[in-house]
């Protein structure tokens, strides 16, 4: 298995270390920046001939075969620093194994990559070629032996270009390569439909190999039941020609001495609809896990790009997408979106992350929650916390906001934050705790995991009435709030007498229920922004860890919800 690259510089890469999953790998970016080279070069160092393709062919594909190395690319390693490296680590029968990639010597006829085998740090070492030798038989200048199939865009290379006719399609009957020809036929019709489907019919058992004379290109084929198989069009043989590599790693895969293998495609996606990707891309999925391949492909296809990183945000030891910016100096972030990748194929400098959509009662709530994660900011020296997310004060009731995950599955994504009293069965009437804390009322039960409730056991506007209301009452025992609230030019003629008169006559005449708290609220809502009364009030009064609990949970879920956003390709 591959496990990294390590590349010094290899033409426009410099610099870049990658991580390679155990099944998918997506190489993408815009044109040029050298998606095929990369996947050339990771195909240059594993290969075997010890087994057979269906075209009777070695998996032991060559550099050369695919890409132009011109004599001018070459630069002696003891002469120069721009000189091309790349270093492979591999796992092989348990061990670990590094090979060094350079370009051959400019005096043979063309230049290749040779791969020689490596310490970890990149040295030649006689040491670590010998040990390698005697445990797995691997010289210093052989490959890793994996099965290696590289799929090229020649694939794609019309019928009619290549001057194909009827005289080059043959019947395959008896191959000795080929070990069950039956259960290759049956598998190339199942595999095929798979990605369009309804295209074979199941019952044909006639398998046929068609040669492309003008690359020297050959394939086997079923013909497709609505055309020829010269007729067929470049997306069905695009399919044809990566089923083929399929198909001849499930040929080798009974095979005492096959331990899996590295498939590379070049272009993936090329001339199928979305769809079809989609089920291209399942295929592969399930076909790396049942012949145990690294399948390692390019492509910039919008689709299937989104598709990878749903994968990969599921699991990293199986997947990933390495997208590239930058066609002068490409680099890897490692970091992206559907999102921002899309935005960089378009050529788009700004663009929008994806934010979590907090569902909140009203304004109160609103206000609340801003205060509470900027206390909690400041002394826990974390930033920034709202700026992954879009509030929404919804003037919903907290019943029906309770009930909306429940109800709508597009609420499961968001997160729904309900005032402290919503968590009762029966809601405390504020009258009968000015002065003291509700106990005995019973919890609700059943609440969807993207529910929060703020904290206290009250709606934010009646948390901040009986704060102000203990604190002015009891003057003498909150002298430091009351000094800081005088020495503030901004908040005039707030002082404890005239905030109690207000406040005794709302009790008094009994004006607080909801819409009386809400309009008291409104009427003092820059005195609540500048005195600091809710830190003050949680942590000189409640004493308790109330707000840092609150805020870790609400930082724990919208990273949660962040990462399910990504999945779904935001």
């Amino acid at each position: 298995m591959l496990k990294n690259i390590n590349i010094k510089k290899f033409r426009k890469f410099n610099e870049l270390f990658l991580e390679i999953p155990s099944r998918l790998t997506l190489i993408s970016g815009t044109n040029g920046i050298g998606k095929s080279t990369l996947l050339g070069i990771i195909a240059n160092g594993s290969g075997t001939k010890s087994f057979k393709t269906l075209s009777n062919k070695d998996f032991h594909p060559e550099f050369k075969d695919y890409f132009i190395l011109s004599k001018d690319e070459h630069r002696d390693a003891r002469k120069f620093d721009d000189y091309y490296e790349v270093t492979l680590k591999y796992n092989y029968k348990n061990m670990d194994i590094f090979k060094r990639v350079r370009t051959s010597h400019p005096n043979e006829p063309y230049l290749k990559l040779v791969p020689r085998t490596v310490s970890f740090d990149g040295v030649q070492n006689e040491v670590v070629t010998n040990d390698v030798y005697s445990k797995t038989g691997i010289t210093e200048s052989g490959r890793i032996p994996l099965p290696t199939f590289f799929v090229s865009t020649s694939r794609l290379f019309p019928f009619g270009e290549s001057k194909s006719t009827d005289e080059n399609l043959t019947k395959v009957t008896n191959r000795k390569n080929i070990n069950n020809q039956e259960h290759i036929t049956k598998n190339y019709i199942e595999m095929y439909n798979k990605v369009l489907p309804r295209s074979i019919d199941p019952k044909k058992d006639e398998l046929y190999e068609t040669i492309k004379p003008k690359i020297k290109y050959s394939g086997f084929y079923v013909k497709p039941d609505s055309s020829s198989i010269l007729t067929q069009s470049i997306g069905q043989d695009s399919i044809s020609g990566i089923l083929n590599a399929l198909l001849s790693f499930e040929n080798i895969s009974n095979e005492p001495n096959y331990n899996g293998g590295i498939l590379c495609i070049d272009e993936l996606d090329a001339s199928l609809h979305p769809d079809a990707q989609i089920r291209l891309l399942r295929l592969l999925r399930e076909q790396a896990e049942k012949l145990n391949l690294q399948i390692i492909f390019t492509s910039h296809s919008l689709t299937i790009i989104k598709e990878m990183l749903k994968l990969q945000n599921k699991d990293k030891t199986k997947f990933a997408v390495l997208y590239f910016r930058n066609n002068l100096r490409p680099y890897y972030r490692g970091t992206d979106t559907y999102t921002s990748i899309k935005a960089d194929l378009f050529s788009q400098i700004q663009y929008s992350m994806p934010k979590v959509k907090i569902y909140l009662e009203d304004e109160e709530a609103r206000f609340a929650l801003e205060q509470i994660l900027k206390i909690y900011e400041e002394e826990s020296e974390t930033k920034n916390l709202l700026n992954q997310c879009e509030l929404i004060s919804s003037q919903i009731s907290c019943s029906t906001l309770l009930n909306l995950p429940e109800k709508d599955s597009y609420f499961k994504d968001t997160i729904i934050i309900l005032d402290g009293d919503a968590k009762y069965n029966k809601q405390p009437n504020v009258y009968n705790y000015l002065e003291n804390e509700p106990i005995g009322y019973n919890k609700i039960n059943n609440i969807p995991s993207n529910v929060l409730f703020l904290p206290d056991d009250f709606s934010p506007e009646a948390t901040l009435f009986r704060a102000l209301y203990n604190i002015a009452k009891e003057e003498e025992n909150h002298l430091s709030f009351w000094n800081s609230v005088e020495n503030n030019i901004n908040l005039g003629n707030y002082h404890p007498q005239n905030i109690l008169i207000e406040l005794d006559e709302m009790i008094i005449n009994k004006k607080l229920n909801r819409d009386d708290f809400k309009k008291w609220f409104r009427s003092h809502l820059s005195f609540f922004e500048q005195s600091g009364i809710y830190k003050y009030y949680y942590n000189e009064i409640k004493k308790q860890n109330d707000i840092f609990d609150f805020s870790k949970n609400f930082t724990k879920l919208v990273d949660i919800k962040l990462s399910q956003l990504k999945s779904k390709g935001f």
